[in-house]
């Protein structure tokens, strides 16, 4: 049998011939959850943010690509394209730009620096990562002391070695730990109360006190550990890994169960413990979704103990119902945890503003930097996002 060019095409005879194009491409578009492009300028500030951060931590996604073609031929002239270039695939992440509308609108009318991170509590998907102003994402990369928030750590330890919610426990408004006093806000005193309480009231003497008697600052650590604490976090984006270095001694372990001292968490960190009760499981927090990026993936879920899942979400309602967001108008099933985080020196240093919780699958965290109680400034702020959700 004679050999015909259309042996390789059925399109080639004599006188045509097939050629390789190679042509350098666009570079892959970003898009948000639904598809929306968001690496445009047009895109809001926050999400460019994430966008430049995604391109900082995968480069290599984002090298000049170049596509290549195979043309068909006769003579000089192009008769037609015979193996069509790859589709661009974007990159896609977890974005919701309805969640980051909410948020950024909720952060409106602050004058303080101020974030606000919204993640899916079932998966570990961040909706939405707001920075007011722009300029420094400090909702994945600034490291603040969590202040009361890492309550729900420390209660978390404390529940699991044994102490029950209704448990009667003393919260007296100053108490001496390790040669240090610890105080609660304004020197309140609320005697003897149930742990619950404690909790919801943000007792920092009680807390500090059961500390030092019931946990050893390595058990603190475990648990800290399994929210997340001293572990990498790789979303897809450059992100800081909470803090909780060994205590020294009694006072520092007091300091450590306030959210005080050498602890450290962006609200990144903090949404993932809010997450992690609304779950039931620690997921490490996920930006991109690319099956050809490894890490890219969510990590697989690492449970809470049940007792400790079951008792959190009896103590986190009380803080809106009966403690110190009570004042605050949040819709039906909000869940959280205010902090007033102190820094620097003086009687009364100044102080971030926290506040972290869950409604449904829905987990986030607010921080206002030198924002004061977090009861005043970051918990309104987290009740009118709740508010503007769709």
């Amino acid at each position: 049998m004679a050999w015909s060019p259309a042996t390789l095409h059925p399109l080639l005879q004599e006188g045509r011939s097939l050629r390789v194009i190679t042509e350098q491409a666009d570079p892959p578009r970003v898009v948000a959850a639904d598809g929306t492009t968001v690496s445009t300028p047009d895109a809001p500030g926050s999400v460019q943010q994430l966008v430049e951060g995604i391109k900082q931590t995968l480069p290599d996604r984002f090298a000049t690509p170049r596509r290549s073609r195979i043309d068909l031929y006769e003579g000089g002239k192009v008769l037609r394209t015979v193996v069509k270039p790859e589709r661009d695939r974007p990159l896609r992440t977890t974005i919701d730009l309805k969640v980051h509308q909410a948020a950024a609108r909720a952060l409106e009318g602050v004058s303080k620096p101020r974030s606000l991170v919204a993640l899916r509590a079932s998966t570990g998907d961040i909706l939405a990562a707001v920075n007011a102003p722009g300029g420094f994402n400090r909702a994945l990369l600034g490291k603040y002391p969590p202040g009361s928030t890492f309550k729900v750590v420390t209660a978390s330890a404390l529940v699991a070695d044994g102490t029950e919610p209704a448990q009667r426990v003393a919260c007296p408004a100053e108490r001496n730990i390790g040669g240090f006093p610890f105080h609660n806000a304004g020197y309140e005193d609320f005697g003897t109360l149930s742990f619950r309480d404690a909790f919801a009231h943000s007792c920092n003497t009680t807390f500090g006190e059961l500390a030092v008697a019931e946990l050893d600052g390595g058990r603190l650590g475990e648990v800290a550990g399994s929210f997340g604490f001293g572990a990498p976090i790789t979303p897809g984006a450059p992100a800081v890994r909470a803090e909780f270095p060994d205590p020294k001694d009694d006072t520092d372990l007091a300091s450590a169960a306030i959210g005080q001292g050498r602890v450290l968490a962006s609200p990144l960190n903090m949404a993932s413990v809010a997450a992690a009760i609304a779950s039931g499981a620690y997921i490490p927090p996920t930006l991109v979704k690319d099956e050809r990026i490894p890490g890219a993936q969510p990590s697989r879920p690492r449970p809470l103990e049940k007792g400790v899942v079951a008792a959190l979400r009896d103590l986190m309602p009380a803080v809106v119902t009966d403690g110190t967001a009570n004042a605050v108008r949040f819709p039906p099933g909000t869940a959280g945890k205010t902090g007033t985080a102190e820094y620097g020196s003086g009687k009364e240093p100044p102080a971030h503003s926290w506040f972290i919780g869950y409604k449904g699958d829905l987990a986030f965290a607010v921080v206002v930097e030198g924002g004061g109680a977090g009861s005043a400034v970051a918990a309104p702020i987290a009740a009118r996002f709740l508010s503007a959700l769709p």
